[in-house]
């Protein structure tokens, strides 16, 4: 048998090598962590209707759980996001559904960076609600707030997102 390279050969990975762990959410509480079981209950199912797609349902429960964490933006980009996948997953032909939809997303964000002016994941679901909206009428219907969408973009190039769901879908990749 051909000897064992040794352990302290620099070409070889140490034992225990990992890849590096993703960058820690800067929200450091959501509902998910919620002392309160009914509300830690309610967290953990809009999450599963998110991993269903049924995004209408998890914008619902994430809405009905506002009224019990106001001050935490969290919650209010993922209402936003819902309503962005809503937007996305509606038929083109539903142009006023597809717009009210990016609209709310870019209303939910709003509120949220109203809390958090910082919130990446914010200002990216605005944007995506905002380019939701110019998709659905047409983007020459859309350049009066070019503009707009553009600063928005900016902004969140100045604070992107940090949260992470799994080591393989962070919402700055969605970005």
């Amino acid at each position: 048998w051909p000897a064992l390279p040794a352990a302290s050969d620099p070409a070889l990975p140490a034992v225990d090598a990992r890849p590096p762990l993703p960058p820690r959410p800067r929200v450091l509480w959501y509902p998910g962590f919620a002392r309160e079981d009914d509300l830690r209950a309610a967290w953990v199912n809009a999450i599963g209707h998110e991993r269903r797609h049924e995004y209408r349902e998890a914008a619902g429960i994430f809405e009905s759980l506002i009224s019990r964490a106001p001050e935490e933006p969290h919650t209010y980009w993922r209402i936003a996001r819902d309503y962005a996948w809503l937007a996305e997953l509606t038929p083109a032909s539903e142009v006023e559904t597809r717009a009210r939809y990016g609209t709310l997303a870019m209303a939910w964000a709003d509120r949220g960076l109203d809390i958090d002016p910082r919130c990446g994941e914010c200002c990216f679901y605005k944007y995506v609600g905002m380019g939701r909206v110019a998709l659905s009428h047409g983007l020459f219907s859309s350049m009066p707030w070019l503009q707009q969408i553009s600063q928005t973009l900016a902004l969140c190039m100045q604070n992107p997102p940090s949260f992470v769901h799994e080591p393989w879908n962070s919402e700055l990749g969605n970005f």
